[in-house]
């Protein structure tokens, strides 16, 4: 197993970033990743990873229900909850229309092709659950994706499937939770390499881990950042720990954390 690097972002220190070698921390982290992989996530969420090779062009699923959960077919336009957990696949939208304001529960484990929030819209990860980005299936956020948190229960994820995802926009997105159990996390997706380039403009914030998922399984994540992440949540970390040694450097910061 590489060398890893994390970068340790500190509330206190107004976002100030501190790069060491941590070797013997990092593979602490990845046995804690280990444990919730093993626990939760290999026995749960693997049949919907495996479907993901077969699926289709992707259906446009707008959101149109106001306030109100992922899981309700009568809140997106056509009237299907985007998952691409079957032979179709989808692409969300929150919600097409910057006049309106949606928050949007996403209270399950969905996954999509792509994803854009509109700007004055809110999504929300709700605790314990996930939402998987499939493939090369791009984040816009224009608006606000917040990754929500139980501390003292299961992780919340965004998942990244296998191929490079951008993350652009002007809005924000926001992790909540770096103490595990509990965390708050941006990952890869087990069997996976990706590489999650932030663009200029977008901000990630707040306390959590940006780090490689799988656990036993193994995957790869490497970052590229053109953007703002930056640690506001007082007495928690932002943590990032992707994959990369400093002989062969694959990570890149040209943004601001």
């Amino acid at each position: 197993m590489g060398t890893f690097f994390q970068a340790l972002v500190s509330a206190s220190r107004c976002g100030a970033v501190e790069l060491r070698e941590a070797q013997e921390h990092i593979m602490i982290d990845r046995n804690v990743m280990f444990t919730r992989t093993l626990r939760r996530v290999a026995a749960a969420m693997m049949p919907s990873f495996m479907v993901t090779a077969s699926l289709g062009q992707p259906t446009d699923s707008v959101w149109v229900g106001g306030t109100g959960n992922w899981s309700a077919a009568s809140n997106w336009q056509p009237p299907i909850v985007p998952d691409n957990a079957g032979a179709a696949a989808f692409r969300a939208f929150v919600d097409t229309d910057a006049a309106s304001s949606s928050t949007v529960f996403c209270n399950g484990d969905f996954g999509v092709s792509g994803l854009t929030v509109d700007v004055g819209d809110v999504l929300q990860i709700v605790a314990e659950r996930s939402l998987r980005i499939d493939g090369a299936g791009p984040i816009v956020n224009n608006g606000t994706i917040v990754i929500g948190a139980n501390p003292g229960g299961g992780a919340t994820r965004l998942w990244l499937d296998d191929a490079d995802h951008t993350l652009s926009g002007a809005g924000v997105l926001e992790l909540t939770n770096d103490t595990f159990p509990g965390q708050s996390l941006i990952t890869s997706s087990p069997f996976t390499t990706v590489r999650l380039t932030q663009a200029a403009g977008h901000t990630i914030r707040g306390a959590g881990l940006i780090t490689p998922g799988g656990g036993a399984i193994g995957s790869t994540l490497f970052l590229t950042n053109h953007g703002l992440i930056v640690a506001d949540r007082p007495g928690q970390r932002l943590r990032i720990t992707p994959t990369g040694s400093p002989s062969a450097p694959v990570n890149f910061n040209d943004g601001v954390m």
